[in-house]
């Protein structure tokens, strides 16, 4: 039976080795840290329409199809652990804050109907009503039912746990050049310059905020909110209760 080594355990490389698994390949895994990169930090979000951007063209169907497989992915893990996936079919929403971000917003939904993507206004009376900490000043806004969430922690450690019953192996290490080879799969992110150095990858920075709401204002959203704020991509992601975030 074939090995396959793969370097790196965030949910590339995690998701990997469940795909070898089911194909029947035998795989290991080597991370000294596993789910500890940007696995760990990551909103989760799941949005193949909300996130399109101009002159990306070529990056649209591969976004379109992994966002469409996405779930039959997190329901064969599910079949192999007891373990939440924190996967979430609860859309999303886009709004602009102001007159000249609700124009972003519109171009963006122009975008998105050139490509035959579902994505329709919804008033903002309307959306308060579904979404009332939201603010009354909000200019505009976009539904985009088909972009969902998943919660990157819980699911990678479903998958670990779902790949330790069938037999895989975390070795907890630092990997080194030696493990490289013909039957490996190197998914370490941004640490793979650290074994090929011609790679010369670069990090990609963003800020984060990740805060526990009272039990008094639970839920405060029901939906991923996405926005343009004095033209700045801004975010906001519910988590499930008893994730304790």
């Amino acid at each position: 039976m074939r090995n396959i080594r793969i370097i790196g355990a965030g949910i590339i490389g995690l998701a990997t080795a469940w795909r070898l698994t089911e194909a029947g390949v035998k795989v290991s895994i080597i991370d000294p840290d596993p789910v500890s990169g940007a696995s760990h930090h990551a909103a989760g979000m799941l949005a193949p329409t909300a996130e399109m951007q101009y002159q990306q063209d070529a990056l649209y169907p591969l976004m379109f199809e992994s966002a469409t497989m996405y779930k039959e992915l997190v329901d064969s893990v599910a079949k192999y652990t007891d373990k939440p996936t924190g996967y979430l079919e609860c859309g999303s929403y886009v709004i602009g804050g102001d007159a000249a971000d609700n124009e972003h917003v519109n171009e963006l939904l122009n975008l998105q109907h050139r490509y035959g993507r579902r994505a329709e206004h919804i008033s903002v009376s309307k959306l308060r009503e579904i979404e009332p900490a939201l603010s009354p000043t909000i200019a505009g806004a976009v539904s985009v039912p088909d972009d969902h969430q998943i919660n990157p922690r819980l699911f990678t450690a479903a998958m670990i746990d779902a790949l330790e019953k069938r037999g895989v192996v975390i070795e907890r290490r630092a990997s080194t050049p030696d493990d490289l080879g013909p039957d490996t799969v190197l998914a370490s992110g941004l640490g793979a310059k650290d074994m090929l150095p011609q790679l010369k990858l670069r990090a990609v920075w963003g800020d984060m905020i990740r805060m526990t709401i009272p039990e008094p204002l639970r839920p405060i959203l029901s939906s991923v909110v996405r926005g343009f704020v004095h033209d700045r991509p801004v975010y906001l992601v519910p988590r499930a209760k008893e994730t304790g975030e």
